[in-house]
């Protein structure tokens, strides 16, 4: 499952670079967004992916491995069954 917490991560990232680069949005703002998509779009998306109350799928050494600005609140992630 972390698998596609990673991708759903990504689109988060994706659709912030996007904004960025049609000039909709400031660079400044990008990061703001980021963590908005990760709480909103990309945190209902797993709970989609397997039917289970939405939560990723990381555990606390996860979180820290993850690339700069991919780590979620750790408040959003839970234990799910993979």
């Amino acid at each position: 499952k972390s698998g596609k917490d990673r991708t759903a991560l990504e689109l988060a990232q994706s659709l912030s670079q996007d904004a960025v680069e049609a000039g909709q949005l400031s660079p400044h703002l990008q990061a703001a967004l980021v963590r908005d998509l990760q709480a909103g779009l990309s945190y209902m998306q797993t709970g989609e992916n397997n039917g289970q109350p939405s939560a990723y799928a990381f555990s606390e050494t996860e979180l820290v491995c993850l690339p700069p600005g991919w780590s979620p609140k750790w408040q959003l992630c839970g234990k799910v069954m993979s």
